[in-house]
């Protein structure tokens, strides 16, 4: 079995760390190279895998850094074996604030939230659109949330996290119809609750699953992806969510 060539953001711990390790026990013909926020100060988890997983590399992103989009993808590059990349996941973003209404968050919160969740995504798949084009997989697939549901709407405070989401949400359909006749593939993807820094901020650990299982069950979805699946929203469990 060929491998894959997996660009995965956010990976120095929780569920991208996950995402990363799995895969690249799954299949050791699979390259996974994920971003991190700072290249000097890795996880202990992730630099201890990198040494036990040849096929495990990181590089310095910051999604929520113009520059670091900028100057991450020269890097990128050199880490992978051919200049392309298969599989883009977006899994980083931020969940600062899940106690505030709409009507009680402020402006640098919106902000903050919009320019890492919403933003900060999308300007990485730009930059990322040449070496996923070459390939013959082109998927790529954002971690998102049920927060973001505009039809499914979770009547919880969320404030700026649902909202940047949302926004999120609306960029991947976008492009799903935009580069869908290039053989591109865009999946959103609820991760459930899960066990993380992020939902127990959120007051949802009692109702979480750990990442370790959120990884797996993620990996099981989108070895089975297809391009007939572009443009959808899915939970976990394998279920269509509404946008």
């Amino acid at each position: 079995m060929s491998g894959k060539v997996y660009f995965i953001t956010g990976g120095n711990q929780g569920i991208g760390f996950q995402l990363v390790k799995q895969l690249s026990e799954l299949n050791p013909k699979n390259t996974v190279i994920t971003g991190i926020r700072d290249i000097s100060n890795p996880s202990e988890d992730l630099k201890q895998l990198s040494v036990s997983n040849n096929n495990v590399k990181f590089i310095e992103l910051d999604i929520s850094s113009q520059s670091s989009i900028d100057s991450f993808v020269e890097n990128l590059i050199k880490a992978t074996p051919n200049g392309s990349i298969d599989v883009f996941i977006q899994n980083a973003g931020i969940g600062k604030d899940f106690k505030s209404t709409v009507n009680e968050t402020d402006r640098s919160k919106w902000i903050e939230h919009y320019q890492t969740n919403s933003l900060g995504p999308i300007l990485t798949f730009q930059k990322l659109y040449p070496l996923l084009k070459k390939s013959d997989v082109k998927q790529a697939i954002f971690i998102s949330s049920l927060l973001g549901s505009i039809s499914g709407y979770v009547p919880r405070p969320s404030g700026a996290y649902g909202q940047s989401k949302a926004a999120l949400n609306y960029s991947i359909r976008s492009l799903s119809h935009e580069l869908g006749p290039e053989g591109f593939t865009f999946i959103a993807v609820h991760p459930g609750v899960v066990s993380t820094k992020l939902y127990s901020k959120a007051g949802l650990n009692s109702e979480a699953i750990t990442a370790e299982e959120s990884a797996k069950l993620q990996i099981d979805y989108y070895e089975k992806l297809t391009p007939e699946l572009n443009g959808t929203y899915w939970s976990i469990k394998g279920e269509v969510l509404p946008w």
